[in-house]
């Protein structure tokens, strides 16, 4: 079995709360973190190398557009599997979030099985590089 580190970024502790539940069911999970913004988490993942990040878009110092273009100019030596969960779903936010590095963008709010079937994809993603 392959254990994730999942990362969650997410300034509303509401909304991280109720990932963080749904992720803590899922034997494929092994450690958790959950940051307030992307800056804190920008600093934290050399040391960190999470697997899976669940990103959320609009959040304090830096947001997940900026987020995702900043690890985007990094793919070569980080290789994580990242979610945008967000309230702001439109076709154009969502394009753009793929083209800057998203393998998936998720409506808030998110279901368990989105949940489930993320960390699965993430699963195999690792496995494969």
């Amino acid at each position: 079995m392959t254990e994730l580190t999942v990362m969650i970024i997410d300034d509303d502790e509401v909304s991280a709360e109720i990932i963080l539940k749904m992720i803590k069911t899922n034997e494929n999970v092994g450690r958790i973190e959950w940051y307030w913004n992307g800056y804190e988490a920008l600093v934290q993942i050399p040391t960190l190398k999470p697997d899976l990040i669940f990103l959320d878009y609009m959040m304090p110092k830096v947001d997940g557009k900026e987020m995702l273009s900043v690890l985007n100019q990094s793919r070569g030596e980080i290789n994580i599997y990242m979610v945008v969960v967000t309230a702001y779903m439109d076709r154009v936010n969502e394009a753009e979030f793929i083209k800057l590095g998203a393998n998936e963008v998720l409506a808030k709010p998110v279901h368990f099985e989105q949940i489930g079937n993320a960390i699965e994809k993430a699963r195999k993603w690792k496995e494969a590089r």
